[in-house]
C-alpha cells in the first residue's frame, strides 16, 4: 500500500475515471452553449423543496441542463494542476472539476472519490465537509454555488450522487446508461490493473509505456474485464486500508 501511495497509483485510477466524466461534461457544456436560452438567472432548489415563484426561475427541469443558461467555462484537475478561478474567490483547494458562468454568477464544484463500496456514504460526507467552507466563501462573494461530491466504487458501483449529477446536467436515457457503464468499467478495470501490479515497483515505467499509449499488450485498454469474485476476495483482505482520492 505504501508503494502504491508513493507512486500515486490510486490517483492514476481516480484520474482514469475522472477523465471519462470530464469528457462527457465538456460535451454537455459545448452542446448547452449552442442551445443556451435567454433565461436571466439560475435558481438552485434543494431536493424536496419547491422553487420560489418568480417570473423567470431558471430551475433545472426534466428537459434542460443546469448549463442551459449563460456562457459556461470548465476546468478539470487533469494533465495540469487545476487553479480555482480567481474571479470567484481565492483558495488553495483543488476540486476535480469546476464549471462557472460569469454572466450568471454561478459555479458548480464537482469532487470525485473512488472508495470501497461500503465507504461510499462516508466518502460523500467527507468531501462535502471538505468543500463546505469553499462553497460558503463563493456564496459570500455573490456566486450561486452548488457542490457535487460524486462516488464511483473501486469495483464499479455507481452511487446515487452520480445519478443526481446526471439528472442536473440532463444526461438521461442512453447517454446516462453509456456514461454510467464507462465510469463503472473504468473504475473496475483500473482496480484490476492495480491488483495485478500490486507487487510491481516499476509503476512509472508502466505509466509511460502503457497508459500513455492507451492501447497495445499490457495496457489497461487491452486487459480483460476483472473477474468480480477474485477482485472481491482480494479486496476484502485489504478493506478499509486503502486511501481514497
Amino acid at each position: 500500500m505504501r508503494i502504491a501511495l508513493q507512486q500515486s497509483r490510486y490517483t492514476w485510477r481516480h484520474n482514469k475515471v475522472l477523465r471519462q466524466l470530464a469528457m462527457k461534461l465538456e460535451e454537455v457544456r459545448n452542446e448547452s452553449s449552442r442551445t443556451s436560452s435567454s433565461l436571466q438567472s439560475i435558481q438552485f432548489v434543494k431536493e424536496g423543496q419547491k422553487p420560489r415563484s418568480t417570473a423567470v426561475t431558471g430551475t433545472v427541469n426534466s428537459g434542460s441542463s443546469i448549463l442551459c443558461r449563460g456562457k459556461w467555462e470548465m476546468r478539470a484537475d487533469l494533465d495540469r494542476q487545476l487553479h480555482f478561478p480567481n474571479t470567484i474567490c481565492e483558495t488553495s483547494l483543488r476540486p476535480d472539476l469546476v464549471l462557472w458562468s460569469e454572466d450568471q454568477k454561478a459555479a458548480l464544484i464537482i469532487e470525485l472519490t473512488i472508495p470501497w463500496e461500503e465507504n461510499v456514504q462516508a466518502a460523500f460526507e467527507r468531501k462535502k465537509l471538505k468543500y463546505d467552507d469553499l462553497v460558503q466563501q463563493c456564496k459570500q462573494k455573490g456566486w450561486q454555488t452548488r457542490l457535487y461530491p460524486v462516488e464511483v466504487g473501486v469495483r464499479g458501483f455507481v452511487g446515487t450522487s452520480f445519478m443526481r449529477l446526471c439528472r442536473d446536467f440532463n444526461i438521461r436515457g442512453k447517454a446516462q446508461t453509456q456514461l454510467t457503464r464507462q465510469v463503472s468499467e473504468e473504475a473496475e478495470r483500473s482496480s484490476f490493473v492495480l491488483w495485478l501490479r500490486r507487487k510491481d515497483k516499476a509503476w512509472k515505467s508502466f505509466q509511460r509505456s502503457g497508459d500513455s499509449a492507451g492501447s497495445g499488450a499490457g495496457t489497461p485498454a487491452s486487459l480483460p474485464h476483472p473477474p468480480q469474485r477474485r477482485l472481491r476476495q482480494n479486496g476484502a483482505k485489504r478493506r478499509g486500508r486503502e486511501a481514497s482520492n
